[in-house]
C-alpha cells in the first residue's frame, strides 16, 4: 500500500511541477511521496527508477508545457 501510495504522491508531483512557479509545493510533496516509495518492501532498483525517472523527465517536460501552452 506504501508503495502505490508514493507512486501516486510522485505521479502527481511530476504533473504539477510541470509549472515551475510550483515547484515550492510540489517538491516537499515529492519528497514524501520517495519517501514512502523508499519505504516499502519493493526491490531497491525499482524504488530508485520511481525516483529518479521522475526528476530526469522533468526539465524535458516543462519545455513541452511551455511549448504546448504557447509560453516559448
Amino acid at each position: 500500500m506504501k508503495f502505490k501510495t508514493g507512486i501516486g504522491i510522485i505521479i502527481l508531483t511530476f504533473i504539477g511541477s510541470l509549472n515551475p512557479y510550483w515547484l515550492i509545493f510540489t517538491v516537499p510533496v515529492f519528497l514524501l511521496g520517495a519517501l514512502l516509495v523508499f519505504i516499502s518492501s519493493k526491490p531497491t532498483k525499482t524504488k530508485i527508477l520511481w525516483t529518479v525517472i521522475p526528476v530526469l523527465a522533468w526539465y524535458p517536460g516543462m519545455q513541452l508545457f511551455f511549448y504546448l501552452s504557447g509560453t516559448i
